[in-house]
């Protein structure tokens, strides 16, 4: 007996199934052998343990277009780097403006030069409202409060360094914020080729 899998997010398909139950996609199954570890990468085809989302091999976000993988950790410091240097750059009311246009794809000014973007852990792409949050709300507000907290304690800004070196150790590369947020930050270069396609494709 074999057991059938969506090629798009993982979804173990009816075996006459042609679009899958959960993503809607259109489906050619391919079989594979009945008490499998669990869902197959549709971007290299690799095994995966029920409880990941995201490829340990190559990096692709479960349960969304293939091509959308986490970003490197290179990428993610160069974009914090970046927008430290364009706040001085643009005089701060500049970078401001900028960064308020950027929100809806889920970016800073940073990470759009860079070519990263946030979404959400459900494979959604993080909208104004959402990234506003992670960006001020959680990282700017909640990050420099913990450290007012903790700041009785320790006279250092623990939580500015321990927030983003987070992503150096944690499997999904979620610095502290992203932990709050449930949000993951993605190669926006392939994803909006990834979410442009899926977006086409009839029930994605």
């Amino acid at each position: 007996m074999t057991t059938n899998y969506c090629p798009n997010c993982g979804n173990q398909l009816d075996p006459d199934a042609t679009f899958c139950s959960n993503c809607g996609a259109q489906v050619t199954a391919s079989p594979r052998r009945s008490g499998a570890m669990g869902p197959q990468c549709h971007y290299c085809h690799a095994e995966m343990d029920p409880s990941q989302f995201i490829c340990p091999v190559c990096g692709q976000v479960i349960g969304t277009p293939a091509g959308v993988r986490l970003a490197d950790l290179g990428r993610r410091l160069g974009a914090y780097v970046l927008d430290l240097v364009l706040v001085f750059l643009t005089l701060f009311i500049g970078y401001i403006i900028w960064w308020l246009f950027t929100l809806r794809w889920g970016q800073t000014p940073g990470k759009q030069l860079l070519g990263i973007r946030v979404i959400r852990m459900d494979g959604t792409e993080s909208g104004w409202g959402w990234t506003f949050i992670r960006e001020f709300v959680v990282k700017v507000l909640g990050v420099g409060v913990s450290n007012a907290i903790i700041g009785f304690v320790i006279p250092i800004p623990v939580f500015t360094f321990l927030d983003p070196m987070w992503a150096i150790w944690d499997k999904d590369r979620q610095a502290l914020h992203d932990k709050v947020m449930k949000t993951i930050v993605v190669d926006d270069r392939e994803a909006v080729q990834a979410f442009r396609i899926a977006s086409e494709s009839p029930g994605f």
